[in-house]
């Protein structure tokens, strides 16, 4: 269990958050998830700035990151000019930085006046980060230079991945669709994309001639040849990036999703949260923001399938208490049963609150 301090960053004074090899934010919109999220990717951002040797941070452009100025991250009930942001396990600090602001002053960069980073940690060395925003259908996109084998922040490398040395870039054993017995990526994105979709399945290209890749869609509609995805809705571009992703991440590297929920259909929904529990449990440190109960599903079905792993999982619920000068986070667990440890008020209960007002507006009309 990892833990993430943030101290003056954004919505938070100082605060303390669990982070577990499946880690999911849940709560209402605004209430700094996508913060912690932002604090995970300025801390990798931190680690490539020392590593060249710089002592500033930029706050927009690397992972997508759009924080606009110094002045606006720092918390607004704070008197210091410091923010400190730190990932720990075990009372020992893996990565510590602090930052130092003139809130007079509106930089797009932040200094760092020190960062101490454990010699042994690599848990960032391979970071993906998929955001919410992700590229709808194209008919082809261009190809792009990697470190490393990654989607892209939106997706937008996915198809170029899919094919990387004709489709048969080789998938880590344990993430393999059970049963399966052909490593090739290509192979394990359709036999996942068809668990999580049923009937549909890819096939996608690279045209090294003209510089770019493309995807087309299979499904019982298209027996006499495959469709351009443009002809296709969101649902299967929005979800090839979660499937590719997961199954190229190595291991002990980091994988951050925002809503791989969307545009999925609720069984779909699901399933997904099956494949990143999956994907969590064969070593890869996953960080998953949701508004789903279907995907908080999913992880409990995989939980009580594999009840070694359910004390690896950590749901993180942020609330607004009136009280407190910052959002509240509280974790719950996973039981070996795939039960939730506790169900805090508010939390995932919009079905049954909306049931109750449907049963009065109901019964009114037949009085």
């Amino acid at each position: 269990m990892k833990t993430l301090h943030l101290y003056n960053f954004k919505c938070f004074q100082n605060i303390g958050i669990k982070l577990n090899q499946l880690t999911a934010l849940l709560g209402v919109n605004g209430i700094g998830k996508s913060s912690v999220i932002q604090a995970l990717l300025l801390l990798k951002s931190s680690i490539e700035s020392k590593q060249a040797e710089q002592t500033f941070v930029s706050l927009n452009g690397p992972f997508g990151l759009q924080l606009g100025t110094s002045s606006g991250i720092i918390n607004q009930n704070t008197n210091d000019d410091a923010i400190k942001i730190a990932l720990c396990e075990n009372d020992k600090c893996l990565v510590d930085v602090r930052y130092s602001i003139n809130s007079l002053e509106e930089n797009l960069d932040i200094e760092m006046y020190s960062i101490e980073i454990e010699p042994s940690f690599e848990g960032m060395k391979y970071l993906s980060f998929l955001c919410a925003e992700r590229l709808g259908p194209r008919i082809s996109q261009p190809l792009q230079r990697m470190d490393y084998l990654n989607v892209g922040v939106q997706g937008e490398n996915t198809a170029q991945v899919i094919s990387s040395k004709g489709g048969r870039e080789k998938v880590r054993p344990e993430c393999m669709f059970e049963g399966s017995k052909d490593r090739n990526l290509q192979t394990q994105v359709n036999q996942w994309l068809n668990y999580i979709l049923p009937g549909v399945g890819i096939n996608a290209n690279t045209d090294y001639q003209n510089l770019r890749a493309s995807i087309k869609i299979e499904n019982q509609y298209s027996s006499i040849s495959p469709i351009l995805s443009t002809n296709i809705g969101f649902g299967i571009s929005y979800v090839l990036p979660v499937i590719t992703s997961g199954l190229i991440a190595p291991r002990n590297s980091m994988l951050i999703i925002e809503n791989p929920e969307a545009h999925l259909h609720p069984a779909a929904q699901s399933a997904i949260g099956e494949f990143l529990s999956m994907v969590a449990r064969s070593g890869v440190m996953v960080v998953l923001e949701t508004h789903s109960d279907h995907i908080i599903s999913g992880i409990q079905i995989d939980a009580a399938k594999h009840p070694e792993f359910s004390n690896q999982i950590t749901i993180n619920n942020f609330s607004i208490d009136e009280q407190k000068s910052q959002p509240v986070v509280e974790d719950i667990n996973v039981e070996s049963d795939g039960s939730l440890s506790k169900w805090p008020n508010g939390f995932l209960n919009q079905a049954q609150l909306d049931y109750i007002k449907l049963s009065r507006i109901q019964s009114c009309k037949h009085v």
